[in-house]
């Protein structure tokens, strides 16, 4: 994760209390997520991690939603459209 937040926290702040995201994409803003150190290719690549770890561990609950937020995210926030 990010320097200066822990697991937890980023967890609390995405929303990852269980197994699927209780945070909506629309929910974030991009300042928000800028303030916070989050860049669209850092989440790019946090969204390409939880997506192998999907496709390497399919018993894994959480890894495939967390890819999908994060994707979403990046499309409302940081692509152009």
């Amino acid at each position: 994760m990010l320097a200066g937040h822990t697991p937890a926290e980023e967890g609390e702040f995405f929303g990852w209390g269980g197994g699927v995201p209780t945070r909506d994409p629309d929910d974030f803003t991009r300042e928000e997520l800028e303030d916070r150190g989050w860049t669209e290719s850092y989440l790019n690549w946090l969204a390409q991690g939880y997506e192998e770890v999907s496709v390497l561990t399919p018993s894994n609950p959480s890894a495939g939603p967390r890819a999908h937020q994060i994707r979403e995210i990046v499309r409302l926030h940081f692509s152009e459209n």
